[in-house]
């Protein structure tokens, strides 16, 4: 795991996003994209971005988990 020194902050986290989506083709021709455009694109990318984290958080959670622990009654 990466020390808190050298974790990205959420501001270069959210620069890497706008990267993405004018370098990796999100938002194609910014110049004359349209603030619903923008909106949209970016709402589709950051929905990405948090299923990705959601995906990897609760796999690391299933992991570090404690095993459940089944209680039989018997005769019920």
């Amino acid at each position: 795991m990466e020390s808190a020194a050298n974790r990205p902050t959420a501001e270069e986290i959210a620069g890497l996003v706008v990267q993405r989506l004018i370098d990796g083709g999100g938002i194609p021709d910014l110049a004359n994209a349209n603030l619903m455009t923008i909106e949209e694109r970016t709402i589709e990318e950051v929905d990405r971005v948090t299923q990705i984290v959601m995906s990897e958080l609760l796999a690391q959670q299933s992991q570090e988990a404690q095993p459940v622990t089944v209680c039989h009654i018997w005769g019920k």
